[in-house]
Order: structure tokens, then C-alpha cells, then sequence
């Protein structure tokens, strides 16, 4: 829920299993825009849901939803539409989540190397004389 409403996740999900049921076969996709608060939210059936992955899936929405905060709709609809026809061609690339660990692992070295030679430095100036 966003600010005591319904989600668009939600929303979509009542849509595709109560209102819409056009499909018995569970191979359906509902996606619903809230244009207010700039949230896409997408339900897909269950045979959908077989054929993709649950990360693809995610991935194509949060896609969706950051294309859809800095452009527009019709953009996010054609770039759902393409991503949902490569993940089911087995085309679909998902993007890569961001290396937290690699990052913190480099500060945690770089920070390491910057004390020994401060280390050094500190060490030098002291017996040198």
C-alpha cells in the first residue's frame, strides 16, 4: 500500500484474477500504471510466471518503473512490451545488480594501503633523524 492506498502490484494482481479472467490457462500479463505516484505494477499468470524467471520478471518491472519516473508511459508500455517478448524468446538480458561487496571490499583496501603508507611515512620521519 502507498499512503493508505492500494499498490499498483496489487491492483494489477485483482485485475488479472478477478476482473479480466480472460485466460484459463493462466498465460495472462496485467500492467498497471499509477500515473500520481509515478508506480508501475504488473501480475502475471501462472504459466507466465513458469516460463520466466521471478528475477526477470522484476527486473523488466523496475525497469519499467525508473523509465516511467524519468520519461514517460507510452515509453515504459514499449519497453515492457519488448522485454516480456525477448524474455519469452529467451533474448532477455537482466540487468546486473550493483557490486555493493566489490565496492566495499575495494574501500576497505584502498583504505588499508593509505595506512601503511601513512604508517611509513610517520615511520620515516621519526628515524630519520
Amino acid at each position: 500500500m502507498i499512503n493508505g492506498q492500494v499498490s499498483a502490484k496489487n491492483y494489477a494482481k485483482y485485475l488479472r484474477q478477478h476482473e479480466w479472467t480472460y485466460s484459463a490457462c493462466g498465460d495472462d500479463v496485467v500492467v498497471v500504471f499509477v500515473n500520481m505516484s509515478k508506480e508501475v505494477g504488473m501480475s502475471c499468470g501462472t504459466t507466465t510466471v513458469h516460463e520466466l524467471e521471478y528475477l526477470v520478471i522484476e527486473d523488466i518491472l523496475r525497469n519499467a518503473e525508473r523509465i516511467f519516473k524519468t520519461q514517460n508511459i507510452t515509453q515504459s508500455i514499449v519497453f515492457i512490451i519488448r522485454s516480456l517478448k525477448e524474455a519469452f524468446n529467451g533474448e532477455y538480458k537482466r540487468t546486473p545488480p550493483f557490486p555493493v561487496w566489490t565496492v566495499v571490499h575495494m574501500a576497505l583496501g584502498s583504505s588499508f594501503v593509505l595506512c601503511c603508507f601513512f604508517s611509513m611515512y610517520i615511520c620515516r620521519l621519526l628515524y630519520s633523524q
